[in-house]
């Protein structure tokens, strides 16, 4: 999927934005798509680092599409209804990130 190009687009601060992730202590290429988003944002804004967004937005998706039936995780679907109450009641991870960095949560 592409990410859109607005009509002033900075390549050389995608390309600092890119760098900049390079330089952090982790693998190259490691945070995947979001290393591709950080750097289009910077793109967006023409600067690198780039601005935070105004109102940040975080929205978190749980459903069970056969991933159990297929072996693709260890954990039974009943988890999945569980771990939804836990996002619905503040007690998950993402809700811990979301109220530290003041970013609104639906899930």
């Amino acid at each position: 999927m592409q990410l859109p190009t607005p009509r002033t687009y900075d390549t050389n601060a995608e390309a600092a934005g890119r760098a900049r992730l390079d330089l952090l202590t982790k693998p190259p290429g490691s945070l995947g798509r979001l290393e591709a988003l950080a750097a289009w944002w910077c793109g967006t804004q023409g600067r690198c680092p780039p601005l935070a967004p105004l109102r940040p937005h975080l929205v978190t998706f749980a459903g069970d599409h056969g991933v159990v039936a297929e072996g693709v995780t260890p954990y039974p679907s009943a988890v999945t209804v569980h771990m939804v109450h836990n996002f619905l009641n503040g007690g998950a991870a993402v809700n811990v990130f979301a109220r530290h960095h003041r970013v609104a949560l639906e899930v």
